[in-house]
């Protein structure tokens, strides 16, 4: 694809950059780097603000609250994919005070009824929300039930989905092997794809980067981070407050952070976002009876329909030479 073809989905800003936090807890417990933990501390310790609006989790619902400690935060959830209800956390804002908050692009909406209060917003670039049910259904793929909490992501990146039970804790990755996991790989597919999208995401009217917020956030995608396991937030400035509060944060020695570049951020940004018998799968989704049999949809698909035969034949092949050749 040309470069005129791409889409400009960075929008206005001041700097692209790429960086981690650089306290390693933080990094590995975090969505992707570490950023929004270190810029709520930062905000929270230096008193600028009186308090930063966190996501919480009460299963199957997500929820906001105000922490006004570090040590509130603790019950932020880092990467939530479902609906969150942000009406308790607007309630306990107070007149005369300042906060920082986090939103995705439709989440904006409900946040300009507190406009006057927000000193610095975050913004998350978002593909899209799942239905809650999608939780449920995928931890019922791998014989979960009576499910008291989930976690899109934990570990490191990209990290693990991790369903807890009465009975347990269980992990599974974000991104199974094609080769080594099928099943783990058709299930994720199935079930956290534009399939089990909301149908306002489907046909989202918001801009994909969330360029009226101060900073806009994500992962870093970028082919040359792919062996990464720890951790790279992608931030986009668009403000001079959130250039010095990176700067800040620089200097204090709490996140390290260089400059990326534009046009490779935009390219990595323009994902078509396609999925195969859309419509299809949207149908088996939305009747509980046929939900079961969407990893096996995925699995005939991937593995017979689109299976690379070509790729698996010439490293077969290449195998084979150098064996020959020992």
């Amino acid at each position: 694809m040309s470069n005129d073809c791409v889409k400009n989905l960075i929008k206005d800003h001041l700097g692209v950059y790429v960086g981690h936090s650089t306290n390693k807890l933080i990094r590995k417990n975090s969505s992707s780097g570490g950023l929004v933990r270190e810029i709520f501390e930062y905000l929270l310790t230096s008193g600028t603000v009186n308090g930063v609006l966190i996501v919480v989790q009460e299963y199957p619902k997500f929820f906001t609250t105000i922490a006004r400690t570090v040590e509130e935060m603790s019950r932020m959830e880092n990467s939530v994919y479902a609906p969150v209800n942000y009406a308790k956390g607007l309630k306990e804002m107070k007149e005369g005070e300042k906060y920082a908050v986090t939103a995705i692009g439709c989440q904006d909406e409900i946040l300009k009824k507190v406009e006057h209060l927000i000193y610095f917003k975050i913004g998350f670039l978002c593909r899209g929300t799942y239905f809650p049910s999608t939780m449920e259904a995928y931890a019922a793929a791998f014989g979960h039930h009576s499910i008291t909490n989930f976690a899109f992501r934990r570990n490191g990146w990209p990290g693990e989905i991790v369903v807890e039970t009465k009975e347990g804790k269980y992990s599974y990755e974000r991104r199974p092997s094609f080769i080594k996991s099928p099943r783990l790989r058709c299930t994720k597919e199935a079930f956290f794809s534009k399939a089990t999208y909301l149908p306002k995401c489907v046909s989202c009217k918001y801009d994909f980067s969330f360029p009226s917020c101060d900073i806009s956030l994500g992962d870093a995608w970028h082919k040359k981070y792919s062996s990464d396991t720890e951790g790279l937030t992608l931030a986009i400035t668009r403000t001079e407050l959130a250039e010095n509060i990176l700067k800040g944060l620089q200097k204090s020695g709490k996140f390290l952070y260089w400059r990326e570049s534009e046009e490779e951020t935009n390219n990595v940004m323009n994902d078509a976002n396609i999925v195969s018998n859309l419509k299809l799968k949207n149908w088996m989704f939305k009747k509980t009876y046929t939900r079961p049999l969407m990893p096996i949809l995925v699995f005939f698909e991937e593995y017979v329909l689109h299976f690379p035969w070509k790729v698996a034949l010439k490293k077969i092949t290449s195998n084979v030479s150098f064996i020959e050749k020992k």
